[in-house]
């Protein structure tokens, strides 16, 4: 059997097993037989060929093979691989393409795609070759053919410069707006209890989010990277029938948030150790209900040591300054962060981890001070064709003075979240998650008091 040594050479032996099924019919049933072992013995010896480096006759094998029938497809795939063999990738690419549009059946599909993302890496269309990829994991026959698109896909992947990421979902919210929990609340430390308005208080409905995030790797090395990234994300809601009873006056686009990145980050290792450390600066434009919000720049820090095979701490570390476009103050941001992450014998990984933020604000219900613990938890293994993670939170904030209370506001919060990756259903190495999350929120004032619950629907890559 042929072997492929590698995404340069990766494919040609499946797709050799692939034009043998897909020759196993001849035109012509008196001399069905003959025609069968010729068509295939060529096309195997024209694989062959390429893999002894010898293209050239591969390539007069793949045309002798279209002289029989033009809309052949493994013969194509096979010419296809000959070209890119000989250094002529972009001549490789129509023929590859035309395989893919003769194919009859999942194997003939299956080869084509493959042959078609050799074809346009080589030629350094990565990104493309990418997309080609995810169509050969959609038509593979078999897991084993599956398993061997995602290891090209990786390894394409792994050597593009560019990368994007789509994101898209729907959440269903009882509370869109952040509002309170409650009808009335006192204000300014007066013993009335004052009527808050439809929009200060939690408002159902739909969130609809997408973003797109993009990173062009500049430079990148066994020890190290640099890259530069990009993203621009938004996310705006439809109100359900009751928040637009509760709020007349109110449109889901008042709560409309969009985030405009552009940055900087660096990755590396130290060699022979299990140190890695990473540098990242950014600056983001933050829009909120359609309008200019403030501007953010940020600088972080980290660092990961692996403690074991199994076992890596790390911590982190961020400045940032907010600069207002809207009216309110302006703000400086200190957050830090802690933790370990572990996978355990059954391969389910745990991780825990405690973080701070300090905010300094001239504005007293800017300044504030937060502290929390977080835990996630990923099975290893499948529940009924769905992969779980779990996680829990708590955090306190505390400001030591308000313009609301007396005495500071003093927020305590507890989260929940469970998210399940619908994995048995894919589509070009996309697959389906479900989140579903729940939050509480217990103030001094009951203007803060929140009692969040959500279900977000979303698609994520299995590749």
């Amino acid at each position: 059997m042929l072997r492929a040594k590698s995404f340069c050479g990766a494919g040609l032996a499946v797709v050799a097993l692939t034009a043998l099924i897909a020759l196993s019919v001849a035109p012509n049933p008196a001399d069905a037989q003959r025609r069968t072992l010729s068509a295939n013995e060529l096309l195997v010896t024209g694989f062959q060929s390429i893999e002894q480096s010898d293209p050239v006759t591969a390539l007069k094998i793949a045309e002798a093979l279209l002289t029989r029938d033009a809309t052949h497809s493994p013969a194509l795939q096979l010419k296809s691989a000959a070209l890119r063999a000989l250094g002529r990738p972009k001549d490789a690419i129509p023929v590859a393409r035309s395989a893919w549009r003769y194919a009859k059946s999942d194997h003939e599909k299956y080869g084509a795609a493959l042959i078609t993302a050799q074809a346009l890496s080589s030629a350094g269309y990565r990104t493309r070759a990418q997309f080609w990829l995810r169509r050969a994991n959609q038509a593979a026959p078999n897991e084993q053919a599956r398993r061997i698109a995602a290891r090209d896909f990786n390894y394409v992947r792994n050597r593009n410069p560019w990368a994007t990421e789509l994101t898209f979902n729907v959440a269903p919210s009882n509370n869109i707006n952040n509002g309170s929990a409650n009808a009335t609340s006192q204000l300014f430390g007066l013993p009335i209890e004052f009527d808050l308005s439809g929009d200060a208080r939690a408002l159902s409905g739909y969130e609809i989010s997408g973003g797109i995030s993009t990173r062009y790797r500049l430079s990148q090395t066994n020890l190290q990277r640099h890259d530069l990234v990009f993203a621009l994300h938004h996310k705006t809601f439809q109100l359900s029938a009751e928040a637009k009873r509760q709020a007349p006056s109110a449109k889901g686009s008042d709560f409309a948030y969009s985030t405009l990145t552009v940055g900087y980050q660096f990755a590396g290792r130290r060699p022979n150790t299990g140190l890695q450390n990473s540098f990242a600066l950014s600056a983001t434009h933050h829009r909120y209900g359609g309008k200019s919000y403030y501007n953010a720049l940020r600088a972080s820090t980290g660092v990961r040591y692996a403690v074991s095979s199994t076992s890596r701490v790390f911590a982190n570390a961020a400045l940032e300054g907010h600069f207002s476009t809207s009216g309110r103050e302006n703000s400086k941001i200190w957050s830090t962060s802690l933790g370990v992450d572990h996978v355990l014998a059954n391969r389910d990984r745990v991780t825990l981890s405690i973080n701070g933020t300090r905010a300094l604000s001239p504005d007293v219900n800017q300044d504030y001070r937060r502290a929390g613990i977080n835990l996630d938890y990923s099975l290893n293994r499948q529940i009924a064709g769905m992969q779980f993670s779990f996680g829990l939170s708590a955090s306190k904030r505390d400001s030591d003075a308000s313009t609301l209370v007396p005495g500071g506001r003093h927020d305590r919060t507890v989260s929940a979240n469970i998210t399940a990756t619908l994995t048995n259903i894919e589509y070009y190495g996309f697959v389906p998650s479900i989140t579903l999350s729940a939050s509480k929120t217990d103030a001094n004032l009951a203007l803060f008091e929140r009692n969040n619950f959500g279900i977000q629907f979303g698609i994520v890559s299995k590749l």
